[in-house]
């Protein structure tokens, strides 16, 4: 009796499943699906003094590295190009890679993204001013200015990876 019993549970919870209305919880065996959100930035350093982009997208506002995420198809140093000309409006000269995350790091923008960054630091020969300056991006107006490398810079940054690129420089 009991073995019928059992069968007709399997049964039962099976054409439930089939018919959707049995919706699995994510501690019975199934594994929640996410993606990656890959970005790329651009370090340059002068005098002591990085170039920071301040921003607001989504109603957040952001102290940062220039620099963006990667689309699909893109390489990594074509998105770091493409990134620091459509934010800074420079070219780049030289860069050289110096930082890729190494932890998970949850995006601060979807819960079911991991965030994997990549840092170079560059060299921007055109941009020979000290000033602050503006552009008029696609995503608003971004907001570059210089500050001193030190602890308050690293308060400063929104991002916990860029705090610790920005921590290798006061070493």
């Amino acid at each position: 009796m009991f073995k019928q019993i059992q069968n007709y549970f399997v049964l039962f919870t099976v054409f439930i499943e089939f018919c959707g209305i049995f919706k699995k919880h994510k501690n019975m065996g199934t594994k929640q699906k996410g993606g990656f959100n890959i970005r790329i930035y651009g370090v340059l350093k002068r005098n002591n003094q990085f170039l920071l982009c301040a921003e607001e997208r989504l109603g957040f506002k952001m102290i940062k590295f220039p620099g963006g995420g990667l689309k699909f198809g893109e390489g990594i140093v074509d998105c770091l190009q493409r990134e620091w000309f459509e934010e800074t409006g420079y070219e780049i000269d030289k860069f050289n890679h110096i930082y890729t995350t190494e932890h998970f790091q949850l995006s601060a923008f979807s819960n079911r993204h991991q965030l994997i960054s990549i840092y170079y630091q560059v060299e921007c020969s055109s941009l020979n001013h000290n000033y602050p300056f503006e552009i008029n991006a696609e995503e608003g107006l971004l907001k570059f200015y210089w500050q001193e490398i030190d602890e308050m810079l690293v308060e400063d940054l929104t991002f916990p990876i860029d705090k610790i690129v920005a921590k290798m420089f006061l070493k």
